[in-house]
């Protein structure tokens, strides 16, 4: 056998070990994270026993201490096996390992809210909200926007959230309707955000629509003077000059189909002397 041949084939034998070792490894991952196909085998942490899970989750953790996905595995179900796991301890472990994980958060969200420490489950729904998109997290911070009109410790904890995450209250306001929250209590964090720039253009014009249709017009005119950052005349678009904007302080034609409608309206060019509002009566 010449040396080349030898080569060719100590080559081959290392990519099978190589290969080999890859499919272990890419395995063992799939089976931590719960990608594994079901009907194949895994370890004992895709058990239905709960029991032979946190077994075998501990069993991985004494074998490597910094193994996230089955330090969060263990915080999941100590919940339900008080007996069995310290939920405490394992919560803690989990938020050392995988701080921004979501199953993390929500854990410390439900146990922070059940001990009314809004210190702690006020951050964690936030970033459930803004960075998980968390449809029920948002709709728990609607909630505690609620709870703070009576709860001095809330608001400021809740005024702290629009420090520390600006746009917090995008994913909030459309759920406040869900919750059913007026909407004119989450205005004192409207403010916050607004004297600091953060309220975006989408949010604010949501705003504005929920506002009024609950009656509250002093409030939907402050975000939509907000929203244009400059002064703007009473009657706005007096002239037609801009496309109408719905949902503000513009003009708004009604949405009646056009073959029962009494009249329609819309914006008409009149070359140098500009816009004119048409008015067609049917």
């Amino acid at each position: 056998m010449n040396a080349a041949l030898a080569g060719r084939i100590g080559l081959v034998v290392l990519a099978l070990w190589l290969g080999a070792q890859a499919w272990v490894h890419q395995t063992g991952h799939a089976c931590r994270t719960g990608e594994w196909p079901p009907l194949l085998p895994c370890d004992g942490a895709r058990s239905q026993d709960p029991a032979r899970q946190a077994q075998a989750l501990q069993e991985r953790l004494r074998r490597n201490p910094g193994d996230a996905h089955a330090a969060v595995g263990l915080a999941g179900l100590a919940p339900s096996m008080p007996q069995v796991l310290d939920a405490d301890q394992t919560l803690v472990d989990a938020q050392r390992l995988a701080p921004q994980n979501g199953q993390v958060l929500r854990l410390q969200a439900n146990r922070a809210i059940a001990a009314r420490q809004w210190p702690q489950a006020v951050p964690a729904l936030t970033r459930l909200a803004t960075h998980h998109g968390n449809a029920s997290a948002a709709t728990a911070l609607a909630q505690l926007i609620g709870v703070s009109a009576t709860d001095p410790a809330l608001q400021a904890v809740l005024q702290q959230a629009s420090a520390d995450t600006p746009r917090w209250l995008q994913p909030v306001i459309p759920r406040m309707a869900d919750a059913q929250v007026p909407v004119v209590l989450a205005m004192p964090y409207v403010s916050q955000s607004m004297a600091s720039g953060d309220l975006d253009n989408p949010t604010g014009r949501q705003l504005i629509r929920l506002l009024k249709a609950q009656g509250q017009w002093l409030d939907a005119y402050s975000v939509w003077l907000y929203l244009w950052k400059r002064p703007v005349d009473l009657l706005f678009n007096g002239d037609f000059e801009q496309p109408f904007l719905s949902g503000g302080f513009d003009w708004e034609a009604g949405q009646t189909q056009a073959f029962r409608a009494g009249a329609q309206v819309q914006r008409s060019g009149r070359g140098s002397r500009g816009q004119v509002l048409e008015v067609t009566f049917s």
